[in-house]
This record gives structure tokens, sequence and C-alpha cells, in this order.
């Protein structure tokens, strides 16, 4: 559990409008593991169970459907809860302007 952090930076002013998921290796857990992806302390997402929002290729609903303009110079996270995550891989592809 923690945050786990992709090291790229969003500019300030950018408006986040879709984060698409690819699983490369199944994600596991040994309990109820949850992601929440975020840019700095700003949610994008809303927490998401590992076992249902990960497989394959897909979409993650924003927190805000018109889209989430950032105040700030934002550094992309994820923050893990519920329960640590002992494997797997997924890529994050997040769509801004």
């Amino acid at each position: 559990m923690g945050t786990v952090s992709f090291d790229r930076l969003i500019p300030a002013g950018a408006v986040i409008k879709s984060i698409t998921t690819d699983e490369q290796t199944v994600l596991i857990s040994g309990g109820s593991a949850t992601i929440t992806v975020k840019a700095g302390s700003t949610a994008l997402t809303a927490a998401t169970a590992f076992d249902t929002g990960f497989a394959g290729i897909g979409t993650i609903a924003l927190t805000d459907t018109d889209g989430i303009k950032l105040s700030a110079d934002s550094e992309i996270n994820i923050a893990i809860a519920g329960a640590a995550l002992t494997d797997g891989k997924v890529r994050f592809f997040i769509t801004y302007g």
C-alpha cells in the first residue's frame, strides 16, 4: 500500500480528458486492493478495485466527466489502498490538452 510515482509532470492549466489502461500482466493482491490515479494530490479517478477495473484495455472514469483542470504543475501517481499489490503490470495513458 502507498503511492507510486510515475515521474511524469502535467503542466498547470492542463485539462485531463481521459485515462486509458492496458493491463500487461494480471494484477494480484492478497486482499481488496484499490487504485486511485492522481495528479499531485488531485484524485483523477475514484478508488477502483484491482480485480475489476484493469482487465485488458479499458477506460477509467474521471471524477468529473467534463475533464479536470489542474491549478498547478502536477506529478502523476497512483495511490494503492486496502491491501498491497503483489504482482502485475498496467500501463496508464492520460490524455490532456
